[in-house]
């Protein structure tokens, strides 16, 4: 391996987060089953699980085909065959026509897609099969999550187990991998296309897994041919796909395929990517990369507004990498790097004295919100409010990252949360003062790729509090109407 190939890569990366553009937190990489460079950025860590958003899909693939080893599906079931309890009143040609590869394919003939008017219902499952199949299944390639969650509950309805717990004795086991969990629809059906999280390294033994065509330590744990079908061309997407809810750049398939690894087309909840490469892929750029011809697996976790552009960078410095060129070694290349950016600013302010502990009434807002306090000690700040639903609190300092817990509010900050609702969340945070007057908290919760930032101004006897969610910003979410803009009120209080 190219030392110099690596650190350029990652030093270009860093380059990237200071453009706004990717913000790196984890980045594995194997050559013929060994780690040959890896990195975490603090207040990421190596023992941490994060969340992966869609790379969950590929595992759900991964179920499937256990299940298909063992007999209990069959890839062409029909999907409404595993819910008879459940199905319309009237079965629709196209959905009986529905396929478990159609699931696995992306091409169920929904228009959209379905996850959202899924999730409105308490019953996914039943919301689904309600769902208007317009198109042939098969006919398109129509990026859907809701079709994973399906898979997600074919594999609970055959087997009488969630998902992660049916894969835990059969994949997470025999890999060695510890610390995953996903998280649940109403009924109690793990969401499948969204909401594993695990550690970077299970990422970088699951490539090694399709690398090795299902074996592990000499085990075949998934058939050959089945790890073959999920990582290989199965059905193109169209020029005309709006990725991440984008319009494509141009409608000129041909260019796309050159341009794009969205455009390289699907296999079974795998994407096909340039360099003969294929992945997982989750939002905000969370990969797990193959390429089979250099015998080599990436795995890193971010938060990207430019997810193409983070591909571009790994086929750019990352490639050459694998030419040997350049000062070699072997063994791990870097394993430890410098935080993330803390808030800038002063560790102090004279404010301190007047405001530190003082308590402010907040007007009425949908957070429930009563009163707040700001206090002191030394360099550390604690924010606590107080609402109906009980205290939250949140701690920082001023020298370094502060690790705790919060139910603030919002997190943890996922793509798919009420922005209003709370759950205790593992975060770590900063504080520092950009002027005399205004304490900044930036808090980064280290199992997903989100932080967020509070701001509090003081106004003599005021105080005013905004929230700043980055995956709001990372998604170019700043419309109050788009189910991921920012929904958290500006605080305002009166000292008491």
């Amino acid at each position: 391996m190219s030392v110099h190939a690596v650190e350029g890569f990652i030093a270009a990366w860093e380059e990237m987060a200071l453009a706004g553009r990717s913000e790196p937190h984890s980045f594995m990489m194997l050559r013929h089953g060994t780690v040959v460079a890896e990195a975490w950025w603090h207040p990421y860590r190596a023992d941490a699980s994060q969340n992966l958003y869609s790379v969950s899909k590929t595992f759900a693939t991964l179920a499937i085909g256990f299940a298909v080893a063992e007999g209990t599906v069959r890839i062409d079931d029909p999907v409404i065959s595993f819910f008879p309890n459940l199905l319309p009143e009237t079965v629709s040609p196209n959905l009986a026509a529905m396929r478990v590869q159609h699931l696995l394919t992306m091409t169920t003939g929904h228009p959209d897609n379905m996850t959202w008017p899924m999730m409105m219902r308490p019953d996914w499952t039943a919301a689904f099969l309600a769902l208007p199949v317009p198109d042939a299944p098969g006919s398109r390639f129509v990026y859907n999550s809701a079709a994973t969650y399906m898979l997600s509950a074919i594999i609970q309805s055959v087997s009488g187990s969630k998902l992660v717990d049916y894969l835990e004795p059969r994949l997470f086991t025999p890999l060695g991998a510890r610390g995953q969990r996903w998280a649940e629809s109403p009924e109690g059906v793990n969401t499948g296309g969204w909401g594993l999280s695990a550690p970077t390294e299970t990422l970088a033994k699951t490539g090694q897994l399709f690398l090795e065509r299902g074996m592990v330590d000499g085990v075949q744990l998934l058939p050959a041919e089945w790890m073959d079908q999920a990582s290989a061309f199965q059905v193109q997407q169209p020029a005309d796909w709006d990725f991440a809810g984008m319009p494509a750049p141009d409608a000129n398939l041909d260019h796309l395929r050159l341009t794009s690894d969205y455009y390289q087309g699907y296999g079974y909840q795998v994407w096909r990517g340039r360099n003969d490469s294929y992945r997982a892929d989750g939002a905000l750029a969370q990969f797990m990369i193959v390429v089979p011809a250099l015998d080599a697996v990436i795995a890193l976790t971010s938060e990207s507004p430019d997810w193409q552009g983070l591909l571009d960078l790994i086929w750019e410095k990352l490639l050459p990498a694998f030419d040997g060129d350049g000062n070699t070694r072997p063994g791990s290349v870097r394993t430890t790097r410098e935080e993330l950016p803390r808030p800038t600013g002063s560790t102090t302010s004279p404010l301190i004295a007047g405001v530190g502990g003082a308590e402010f009434t907040l007007e009425p807002n949908v957070l429930e919100a009563e009163r707040l306090t700001v206090t002191f000690d030394g360099e550390e700040a604690h924010f606590r409010m107080v609402r109906s639903t009980g205290d939250t609190v949140l701690r920082g300092s001023a020298a370094q990252w502060l690790d705790g817990t919060t139910n603030m509010p919002g997190t943890p900050p996922d793509l798919f949360s009420d922005p209003t609702s709370a759950v205790e969340s593992p975060v770590s945070t900063a504080v520092a003062w950009p002027d005399d007057n205004t304490l900044v908290f930036r808090a980064r919760f280290y199992e997903t790729p989100h932080a967020d930032t509070l701001t509090c101004t003081f106004h003599g006897d005021t105080i005013e509090v905004r929230f700043l969610n980055s995956c709001v910003t990372a998604l170019g979410a700043t419309d109050d109407a788009h189910p991921l803009a920012e929904r958290r009120p500006l605080l305002r209080g009166v000292r008491r």
